[in-house]
């Protein structure tokens, strides 16, 4: 129910209205919303090929960072910002699909 709130707070809070880069804005649900279906589906591809558990983990977190990273590079290229609050973002869903499975069944 936390992760709801968490994520509806972000996707509704105060928004990038007058540009910016906010902490709590649609943009940073999305980024953590993206990094936790990378690390989901980066875990489920490793685990199918029958990783262990950690080989998984490992592998999906770096898939996710990878990404992320990738594209505030693409953001920066294209004329945008490098944002280290968008990576923070993608490091809490990632980080929380990687919490989850670790400690999970």
């Amino acid at each position: 129910m936390r992760g709801i709130l968490l994520v509806w707070t972000l996707w509704v809070g105060p928004g990038d209205h007058g540009g910016g880069d906010r902490w709590f804005a649609a943009d940073k649900a999305k980024h953590l919303l993206a990094s936790a279906a990378i690390e989901l589906t980066g875990y489920a591809m490793m685990r199918g090929v029958r990783a262990t558990r950690q080989q998984s983990l490992a592998a999906a977190s770096v898939a996710t960072m990878a990404a992320g990273v990738t594209k505030e590079w693409m953001d920066r290229r294209g004329g945008g910002e490098f944002s280290l609050k968008d990576l923070t973002w993608d490091v809490v869903g990632g980080t929380t699909v990687a919490v989850a499975f670790r400690h999970g069944p």
